[in-house]
């Protein structure tokens, strides 16, 4: 299992993050967040790209430490798919509402199964683009401690 940081401490910081690269556009493009402004939360970041069509969020990058704690790698699938199959579709519903509002999403889960653990986790969903198109959403997870 991931080394386990403060949830909230590590949303918080990235939601700051992605304020400023906004600054007084309505969404920070994916060009602002490269591996090394992104360096404090590897392996808990996924990006998907949004394509239009009767699946639209496409997995381009899915953390290790996300990876580890839904022990699958998303990467390369459309998340309609990926949280069907882990019997979550309650989950695309904060992927449909960043995109569409192209606003942060938080939300922690209810306790769920998955693969036999009792997890809680803490998600934030954010979108990035240009204009007021958004092109993909950032997410960071963590599990709630405590």
């Amino acid at each position: 299992m991931p080394l386990v940081k403060n949830a909230d401490t590590e949303i918080d910081a990235l939601l700051a993050l992605w304020n400023e690269k906004r600054g007084s556009r309505r969404l920070p493009p994916r060009s602002d967040f490269d591996f090394y402004t992104c360096t404090r939360w590897l392996g808990h970041l996924s990006i998907a790209k949004i394509i239009e069509g009767p699946k639209t969020y496409l997995m381009t990058l899915h953390g290790t430490a996300s990876a580890e704690y839904f022990r699958r790698d998303f990467t390369g699938r459309f998340l309609e798919d990926v949280f069907s199959e882990c019997g979550m579709p309650w989950a695309i519903d904060a992927y449909c509402k960043a995109h569409l509002t192209r606003e942060p999403v938080t939300m922690e889960t209810e306790p769920f199964f998955l693969n036999g653990s009792a997890l809680r986790m803490k998600r934030i969903i954010l979108p990035l683009g240009r204009d007021e198109h958004a092109e993909h959403l950032l997410a960071a997870i963590y599990p709630i401690t405590g």
